[in-house]
């Protein structure tokens, strides 16, 4: 089992280029700090995701960073 720092890790590692969105049921701040830090773009709650998911994964293509904003939706904050 791995949470998101190794999960986000492990496919960087083999593929730099890759563009990591976490998908999540964990609403902790330290845990989506570990994540960005580890190289995720994004990190969405499951809560969430109907919302957030397609913006999330279309900013990381851009290969910019989103973060999931609770229930006032979610945000771009520029590059990755």
């Amino acid at each position: 089992e791995l949470d998101g720092t190794p999960a986000t890790e492990a496919p960087i590692a083999r593929r730099p280029d890759s563009r990591v969105v976490l998908v999540t049921v964990c609403d902790d701040p330290d845990v989506a700090a570990r994540g960005y830090g580890a190289g995720a773009l994004a990190y969405v709650l499951k809560a969430t995701a109907s919302r957030d998911l397609v913006p999330a994964v279309r900013a990381a293509l851009r290969n910019e960073r989103y973060v999931a904003g609770g229930p006032a939706g979610g945000r771009q904050v520029g590059d990755g």
